[in-house]
């Protein structure tokens, strides 16, 4: 296993305990432009730290779609976590990464903030020795201007022999005048990207399987300003601060034998590209010109690319627990780039996160005329059932449509010119509609055990065009029967909890309870020519 973050010199006696919080959030708040792949790329990280970097489930944190108050909220208990491993002896280490939008002053989560002064102190206040923060946004290197931050290539190699005891290192994705970018054809950010590429062993220049804090930078850097350069915006420069005090090497990742691995040997050139089948996944690119490179992974299938300007050589590969796999006696097969399973795969992934969230519901619940003398005298309440769908379109403004149908009927007693009689009433209705939702809001994330890993809030409310149909019979014999048939415009409002499971699959649970209301036009009596209906009704569904 891999032990992530520093290997505490003079301290072998104390044992090293890994925290880490991941933060992600695509949507920035008013007036920015909803990213696509900030809630992917902390999952990624979060692969990487638990799936060979030996992070324990539990140890790793997530906010992702949250708000400052969330943040807050799941970092009081990692403060608890970091306390209690300190009381029993611990070395603590806290790998910290955000990935979102930003500007100058701070993090932006929705409509809220979390300014650098503020995100650097609670990292202070942590209680861990070793803070690492990795900050993948717009204008991120306002959180290391303020004491002079550099972006250039070379980290100073220096402070990777100096720190060990305790201190706080913050790397961020571009300057404070430069935008983060993402791309479609590695289905995230430049920098994540070669933040967990590097990781993973391509940032290990030494080959003496450790990738140091200045080796992954200097990756870091070199692989996102060379890979922006050409963009429409312009180079992106990664920037670095460091405040740390102690003596000892600083290994970001060790890269232990028992790791399972792609291994590069001596001797093998070109271009190489990593993607991981099972997870759907660009575990990362690298250039060889003969020199060896090894590639820790998860037990799992890859697909291993070399890309020429004419065509491709694939391989598919298994990789078990503890092996290590010598690419050089893999068989590559020619494939154009047409047939690139790669890049049809990450096109996949970009179009999932494009499209709009769906939502499929079964309710039960109630449908009863609004005024209370018609519901007496005419139509009495009735029970109800019925399908929603609802697609909503992600953005700072959500807006969102649905259809939905649904009937019931009931036999209850009314009362028609002071007689009492019994009535056999039923209805059906279809509607269509349109309205504004909430951002989703997830405050509680992880705290489900098993069952879910986040859950989250989401209230909506529009306007509703539908066609109605009543009918009433007597049993009795009183009347005959009689029905009417209207159209229906009204209102439409919901409040849902959405559950998503530890293992995401891209579908979540979802629990709703919405109220609708109608006018209809009819004449119910000389004086009346219209009334109003009402439902109340619980849900439940799933989305995707």
């Amino acid at each position: 296993m891999w032990a992530l973050l520093p290997l505490l010199a003079g301290t072998a006696h104390a044992k090293v305990h890994n925290f880490a919080m991941l933060v992600a959030n695509n949507d920035g708040g008013s007036g920015t432009e909803r990213l696509y792949f900030a809630d992917d790329d902390a999952r990624k990280v979060q692969s990487v730290l638990t799936g060979v970097a030996g992070y324990a489930e539990e140890d790793v944190l997530t906010v992702i779609g949250g708000e400052r108050k969330d943040f807050i909220s799941e970092f009081g208990h990692l403060k608890l976590a970091i306390d209690d491993a300190k009381q029993q002896g611990d070395e603590v280490v806290l790998f910290f990464y955000y990935s979102g939008h930003a500007d100058d002053m701070g993090l932006q989560l929705q409509d809220t903030r979390l300014a650098y002064l503020e995100l650097e102190a609670l990292l202070d206040r942590s209680g861990a020795d070793v803070r690492m923060a990795f900050i993948d946004a717009c204008q991120s290197g306002g959180a290391t201007r303020r004491k002079g931050a550099t972006r250039q290539p070379s980290f100073v190699h220096d402070v990777s022999e100096r720190l060990g005891a305790e201190g706080t290192v913050i790397i961020t994705s571009s300057a404070s005048d430069e935008a983060s970018q993402e791309s479609d054809e590695i289905a995230g950010s430049y920098f994540t990207h070669y933040l967990v590429s590097g990781m993973a062993g391509f940032a290990d220049e030494n080959g003496d399987a450790k990738v140091s804090l200045g080796e992954a930078y200097d990756y870091i850097f070199y692989e996102t300003v060379v890979r922006t350069s050409q963009s429409a915006l312009g180079a992106q420069h990664p920037t670095y601060e460091w405040d740390l005090s102690g003596q000892g090497d600083v290994v970001l990742v060790d890269l232990t034998p028992s790791s399972s691995a792609l291994y590069f040997p001596d001797g093998m050139n070109g271009h190489f590209a990593i993607f991981d089948l099972e997870r759907r996944a660009f575990l990362g690119e690298v250039g060889l010109d003969g020199s060896s490179k090894r590639m820790a992974v998860q037990p799992g299938m890859y697909l291993v690319q070399v890309r020429y300007p004419t065509h491709l050589q694939v391989a598919e590969v298994r990789i078990r627990e503890g092996q290590t796999l010598d690419l050089s006696t893999v068989a590559f097969k020619p494939v154009s780039y047409e047939d690139d399973q790669a890049k049809g795969a990450v096109e996949l992934q970009v179009r999932k996160e494009r499209r709009p969230d769906n939502t499929v519901l079964l309710h039960a619940g109630t449908f009863y005329l609004g005024d209370p003398n018609l519901r007496t005298t005419l139509l009495p309440p009735s029970s109800s059932v019925g399908v929603e769908y609802r697609m909503t379109r992600k953005g700072n403004t959500r807006n969102w449509w649905g259809i939905d149908a649904g009937g019931g009927s009931s036999v209850d007693p009314i009362v028609v010119n002071s007689l009492p009689m019994e009535v056999r009433s039923s209805y059906s209705t279809f509607g269509v509609s349109v309205g504004w939702a909430t951002q989703e809001a997830f405050p509680w994330p992880g705290h489900l055990g098993g069952f879910g890993r986040r859950v989250g809030y989401q209230a909506g409310l529009g306007a509703r065009m539908g066609g109605l149909y009543l009918d009433r019979s007597f049993p009795g014999g009183e009347a005959e029967q009689q029905y009417a048939i209207a159209a229906s415009p009204g209102w439409t409002a919901y409040l849902s909890t959405t559950v998503v499971p530890r293992k995401d699959t891209g579908i979540a649970w979802v629990v709703d309870i919405g109220r609708t209301g109608s006018l209809v036009a009819y004449e119910v009596s000389p004086t009346k020519t219209t009334f109003t209906t009402r439902q109340w009704r619980l849900a439940l569904g799933f989305r995707f």
